[in-house]
């Protein structure tokens, strides 16, 4: 939770650990939503956030909570690598793509 939490502090989205740490813990029992991260030992240093959607006018689909890779690792496709899991648990939910 603190590095996930340190990640989204760069997008200027400041939360506490302990209050992240209750988010993913929330996620993580829900079924529809998930967080994925990418990690380089030990670090954490990325993270997207995606969950199934549904709304009247459309099929339901995946949607992208969040996406952040850290500031010295962007430009390595670690964001691409993190959508392509997202894409992949979207299939795993029945969703097209």
């Amino acid at each position: 939770a603190p590095a996930v939490a340190a990640l989204s502090a760069q997008l200027g989205y400041v939360v506490d650990a302990v209050v992240m740490r209750r988010r993913l813990e929330a996620i993580a029992c829900r079924a529809g939503q998930a967080v994925f991260v990418a990690v380089t030992e030990p670090l954490v240093i990325g993270w997207i956030d995606v969950s199934v959607v549904y709304h009247v006018q459309a099929d339901p689909r995946a949607e992208i909570g969040g996406l952040v890779v850290d500031a010295g690792r962007r430009g390595a496709r670690i964001g691409a690598g993190l959508v392509a899991r997202a894409e992949a648990w979207a299939r795993e939910q029945g969703l097209r793509i």
